[in-house]
């Protein structure tokens, strides 16, 4: 993880003269700024504080800082720190769809599902304001592919935080936008699989592969419902059709799940599976 050292030249400077720390911070920021170093520079300007009048410009500065830290920690897989860049640019600036949509992504990757909740629910309160405040930029279909969807990744959240009765809860809002989504049946047969009901678990699942669902927890759950059943072969032809879309490539030639499909399936997460 980065920390925002400070470069070579702002320790000679530092040890050659009485400049302030905070000087001697914003002489490292904007050296490693123009070195390309955004996600450095970030933690740097972290260490000064906001409270400060010294230097105005760095208001200005932040978020478009922060927003590039973010992106470039991402890419360099340090997802902790793209979620801290991110959630201060989400606190501190108007609210952005764009940016929440990207939030979501870290805060996911990140399972921490608690602020990922709090997000995907700022979210949907948005999108329903601005369908009712535009309704003409919302055709039908949009509309419901759009809400239903995101209610569903709402109770994927609650899911994940052991909330089963509002998990249901979120769900059943989605049936109501749109019962025959993809997404909603597969939520439902996710939850008909934490029931123990895995017939109707693998008809749901299925259903919702063929449909298209987005998630991968509905192809994973949906091989280890067949195997559950008592049907390996049911558990193959799932990854033989669906198993692209997913990452799962090679079906035929293994007959065991895939590390990560299984960990996923039994939300178990061991560190090989990465």
């Amino acid at each position: 993880m980065k920390t925002g050292n400070p470069s070579l030249e702002s320790m000679r400077i530092s040890q050659n003269s009485q400049f302030p720390a905070e000087i001697l911070n914003v002489i490292s920021m904007l050296e490693l700024m123009e070195e390309n170093d955004p996600h450095e520079a970030a933690h740097v300007l972290l260490r000064i504080d906001r409270r400060s009048t010294q230097f105005p410009e760095l208001a200005t500065l932040r978020p478009t800082l922060l927003t590039m830290a973010g992106q470039q920690a991402m890419q360099q897989g340090e997802m902790a720190c793209a979620s801290q860049f991110w959630q201060l640019v989400q606190r501190e600036q108007p609210f952005n769809p764009q940016h929440a949509v990207n939030l979501i992504k870290v805060l996911d990757l990140n399972e921490d599902y608690q602020e990922l909740q709090q997000l995907i629910t700022r979210l949907l309160k948005w999108l329903e304001e601005q369908i009712e405040q535009h309704p003409q930029d919302w055709t039908e279909e949009r509309r419901k592919t759009t809400l239903a969807y995101g209610y569903c990744r709402l109770a994927d959240t609650w899911m994940a935080m052991g909330r089963m009765r509002t998990a249901i809860g979120a769900v059943q809002t989605a049936e109501r936008i749109w019962a025959d989504s993809p997404e909603v049946k597969g939520r439902r047969g996710l939850i008909a699989e934490i029931e123990k009901r895995y017939e109707d678990a693998a008809q749901l699942l299925t259903q919702a592969l063929e449909g298209g669902s987005r998630s991968l927890d509905v192809y994973a759950t949906s091989i280890e419902v067949w195997k559950k059943l008592g049907n390996p072969e049911a558990a193959l032809e799932v990854r033989r059709r669906f198993g692209k879309k997913f990452g799962d490539l090679s079906p035929e030639a293994e007959v065991e799940v895939l590390p990560w499909v299984d960990a996923l399936s039994t939300r178990s997460y061991p560190s090989s599976v990465v």
